[in-house]
């Protein structure tokens, strides 16, 4: 949707100012805007300006579109206050200082940009204007980390207006200012003193700027420097927040623990207090029970109270006169009945008082099972309760654990810094071993020009050794030319191989350019197909150039080394020649010092020769550890870039000659 809206208001403005759109905003994709080797006027820049104010894209690439300074600064207008804007890329554009001058304003508007790409342009010719005006604007961006002023013209003043940005940026990482052949020795010695305070820069390319090797070196370590202790500090953040993690979540557990043991304290004395009304219960009951006993006994005392006083009128009953007999039988039966009826009475209020009692010890019974659940409950609580305070001295314990895994974090880390300390201290004993054997290296060259300045100072005697010594000169002169034959018949094998690869590999890129420049000519036939045709084009074209680099660097290192074997081969002829000499220079009465003289140089030349050679060997030695030591990291990039920087030349420059050739331009 974003996309659109930008095609849309791009071509709305471009009907507006009356020019032709480019035709690449047709295929947009992502949130990249890609503008390559097209030619933007100044009314086609403020199209795009135009139409870039309300964009979200987050890289902008316009390269080697010819914008100059009117077309930058229309397209500065367009991207003022964008705050989604991450990278933007206006390498070979030919800019100027008035273009320098824009961009350090626009730049100041950019809270987001965290990386800005101006390699091949002019920025630098008027430090004074363009280059120190576009330094103040990055100084004042608190987000850029990345710049690239590759081949700019920057001059020794320019390094100063770089020198502000170092001092004025706290977030710059990475500075590009390498083929800025006049900043020179001054220059790059001005920025390495701005190092001294710089806590973020870890990058800076001086190659191809006219800086000393004393320079770089000293740069070199300054940066590495600042590298490790930005990667100390990002370790002490790591481990701090490491450890701030689990001492939280440690409290986190123990909080929860406790809030768990909380809550079953709370249940363990709601069941007391259950408990407890339980047995209060149990309690009440046993009393009502006992009073119950108590008036069942004392309605049975009635009750045999009853029955004696029923026998005693039975017995007065029997013992009284037959005369009475008539009159009070009546009375007795009618006292008898009485008395059994209450007796029947008191049985069956003491029979309901015995089930009420029964009712009771019932429910006694179930109370006393009610009871015994209870403190079975309760006994099974408190084992919970135990087990919860094994539980929570687990838990301490694990905390404990935590902690001491903590400290043995701390532990780790501290033996990490003593390892880093340690790998420091082997970096700088082994340079430290590379300076000594440099040093022990030009003592022994410097011992080496003293014998042969001794020796040369023996060549007034060469005339009277001549005949006696011929034909040990001719023996000698036949062997170092069959060897000095065999070494050159190899190394004109191998050079006529190597010729033979690069004249393939120069037909092939011929064949290939040939198709290209066909392909660039077809240009005005099939405009719709020129952009993804340029493209394949291109793609190959640069395969072609970085295998054609590689087999240039094949035959460079080839070169190298027939240039070595030839040095070594004139050695050996210097060699022979000395010799020569020695045997020619001595008389028949220096004969003997002659023989020793040259016994002892021949073995003085070996042992220099593989001295120098077990130096050279620990040299490279120690070079290679240094470079795994330092991960490769400066030379590795610094190689990078050239190679980079030379294909894109020369990528930059047959383009242009195509183009100029097929009438593009």
């Amino acid at each position: 949707m974003a996309n659109l809206r930008f095609r849309d208001e791009y071509l709305d403005a471009c009907r507006a100012l009356g020019v032709e759109p480019l035709p690449v905003v047709h295929s947009l994709e992502g949130d990249r805007l890609v503008i390559s080797s097209q030619t933007l006027s100044e009314k086609g820049s403020a199209a795009l300006g135009e139409a870039l104010r309300h964009s979200v894209f987050t890289a902008i690439e316009i390269t080697h579109c010819y914008l100059h300074d009117a077309g930058c600064r229309a397209l500065c207008n367009g991207l003022s206050g964008n705050t989604a804007l991450q990278v933007l890329n206006l390498s070979g554009n030919n800019l100027g200082h008035a273009s320098g001058e824009a961009l350090g304003s626009v730049v100041r508007t950019l809270p987001n940009l965290r990386a800005l790409l101006l390699e091949w342009n002019n920025i630098g010719a008027k430090p004074e204007l363009g280059l120190q005006a576009l330094c103040e604007g990055l100084g004042a961006s608190r987000g850029i980390a990345s710049v690239d002023l590759r081949n700019n013209h920057i001059t020794e003043k320019g390094a100063q207006c770089c020198a502000r940005l170092l001092e004025l940026s706290p977030s710059l990482a990475a500075l590009d200012l390498r083929w800025n052949k006049d900043l020179g020795q001054h220059g790059a010695e001005i920025l390495a003193q701005c190092l001294v305070g710089n806590k973020s820069l870890t990058s800076l390319q001086l190659t191809g700027t006219g800086a000393g090797y004393a320079t770089l070196a000293a740069i070199g370590n300054r940066l590495q420097e600042t590298q490790r202790s930005l990667r100390e500090d990002e370790a002490t953040t790591l481990l701090t927040a490491r450890q701030r993690d689990m001492q939280q979540a440690a409290m986190e557990s123990v909080e929860k623990l406790q809030g768990e043991i909380e809550l079953r304290n709370m249940a363990l004395v709601n069941e007391k207090e259950r408990n407890s009304e339980l047995q209060q219960r149990n309690g009440e009951l046993e009393a009502e029970r006992a009073r119950l006993l108590l008036e069942i006994e004392r309605y049975k005392a009635e009750a045999e109270c009853l029955r004696g006083d029923l026998q005693g009128v039975q017995e007065r009953h029997r013992s009284a006169s037959t005369a009475m007999a008539a009159e009070s039988q009546e009375a007795i039966r009618l006292l008898a009945s009485r008395s059994e009826g209450r007796v029947a009475e008191l049985e069956e209020d003491c029979a309901e008082k015995a089930r009420a009692l029964a009712a009771l010890r019932q429910e006694g019974k179930v109370l006393a099972e009610d009871l015994d659940a209870a403190q079975r409950d309760l006994e099974k609580r408190g084992r919970r309760v135990e087990a919860l305070e094994e539980t929570v001295e687990a838990d301490s314990k694990e905390i404990a654990a935590l902690k001491t895994q903590v400290q043995d974090l701390c532990f780790e880390v501290r033996k990490g810094e003593l390892t880093l300390k340690k790998r420091e201290e082997e970096l700088e004993v082994a340079q430290a071993t590379h300076q000594m054997a440099a040093a022990k290296r030009a003592e022994l060259e410097e011992k080496f020009l003293t014998l042969e300045r001794q020796h040369n100072a023996l060549d007034a005697q060469r005339q009277r050794d001549e005949v006696e010594h011929a034909r040990q000169v001719q023996a000698l002169r036949d062997a170092v030319a069959i060897e000095a034959k065999d070494l050159a018949d190899r190394q004109e094998r191998k050079v006529k191989e190597l010729e033979e690869d690069l004249r393939q590999r120069e037909a092939a890129f011929a064949d290939v350019k040939t198709t290209m420049g066909n392909m660039v000519k077809a240009h005005h036939a099939s405009l719709d197909g020129l952009e993804e045709e340029r493209k394949t084009t291109r793609d190959n074209y640069l395969k072609l150039e970085v295998d054609h680099q590689k087999l240039l660097a094949h035959v460079t290192a080839v070169d190298g080394d027939k240039k070595r074997r030839e040095n070594e081969l004139r050695a050996a002829e210097e060699r022979r020649d000395v010799l020569s000499r020695e045997i020619e220079t001595h008389a028949h009465m220096h004969q003997q010092d002659l023989d020793r003289l040259s016994e002892t140089f021949a073995a003085d030349r070996l042992a220099l020769e593989r001295r120098v050679l077990q130096r050279e060997e620990r040299c490279m030695h120690l070079e290679a550890e240094v470079a795994e030591l330092s991960k490769k990291a400066r030379h590795a990039a610094d190689d990078a870039a050239r190679e980079k920087e030379r294909l894109q030349r020369r990528v930059t420059e047959q383009i242009r000659v195509i183009f100029e050739e097929s009438g593009a331009y």
